[in-house]
């Protein structure tokens, strides 16, 4: 018997290492307020290998490719905003330390998390329109997929 999960009570939360290259296992800090968080997937560039003799295009697997920049959603509070911003600066400060920032999406119900590293931006905000919530883009730039691993043994 298969149990589907959900997302209610999914959790987005992100570590910065405490060791360059290992994923700690402890320590994540919740970033609450998103209301939508982005697909994370390598993909497979393909490298055109067709000659003049081909008369079917053929292809070889390339590099793979994070996808780049993230964007999730969330509601423009000032809470969110403080969250984000010491979000931007643990990242910055692990970079400058030559540590790697994970990110983990965790669903109640599932075994493990699905974890990946980036470097989040600085927020921009969204455009307004008549009676709609304030929104805001918060945008990470995805630099590698780990995958999935046990959750985090310590989640808010």
């Amino acid at each position: 018997m298969a149990f589907e999960l959900s997302t209610v009570g999914a959790k987005v939360a992100y570590a910065v290492a405490t060791t360059t290259g290992t994923r700690p296992t402890t320590g994540y800090i919740e970033l609450l307020g998103l209301t939508e968080a982005p697909e994370i997937d390598l993909t497979v560039e393909t490298l055109d290998a067709s000659n003049l003799s081909d008369r079917k295009t053929r292809y070889i697997p390339g590099r793979l490719d994070p996808g780049g920049e993230k964007a999730f959603a969330a509601n423009n509070t000032a809470a969110f905003r403080t969250l984000w911003k010491a979000f931007v600066t643990a990242a910055q400060t692990a970079f400058a330390a030559g540590k790697e920032t994970y990110i983990a999406y965790i669903v109640d119900g599932d075994e493990d998390a699905f974890y990946w590293t980036g470097m989040p931006q600085e927020l921009g905000h969204d455009g307004l329109t008549q009676n709609s919530i304030v929104t805001c883009a918060p945008k990470i730039v995805c630099d590698d997929v780990i995958g999935y691993a046990a959750k985090p043994t310590e989640t808010p």
